[in-house]
């Protein structure tokens, strides 16, 4: 997940598991894995999630705002779909937070 570290990181989301709710639901875990990483110190709440056609590809964007000492900051993401939907929805909540976050001690 974290390249700088052999760790890795496992998150959960619980739903429904519909055709409508499964992306939300991939992007919800990667985020719990990344709070679980920062040791709960920052909380990410996803806003939405679309898959959109552009140039003719699919593309993974994003929205969600990080919640740290009373502040919240929104960060956007977005990825190409290559072969898998779910591998483009991690990416796109890696790329939303890419040098976003500060460094928690």
């Amino acid at each position: 997940l974290f390249p700088y570290t052999t760790l890795f990181r496992s998150g959960k989301s619980e739903g429904i598991r519909s055709t409508s709710q499964i992306n939300r639901l991939i992007a919800e875990a990667t985020l719990d894995a990344i709070e679980i990483f920062l040791n709960y110190k920052v909380k990410f709440i996803l806003e939405e999630i679309k898959l959109v056609s552009i140039a003719g590809r699919e593309v993974v964007l994003l929205a969600l705002y990080e919640m740290y000492e009373q502040r919240e900051k929104l960060f956007v993401g977005k990825c190409i779909v290559e072969s898998d939907i779910n591998t483009a929805i991690i990416k796109a909540v890696l790329n939303s937070i890419n040098r976003q976050i500060r460094v928690i001690p």
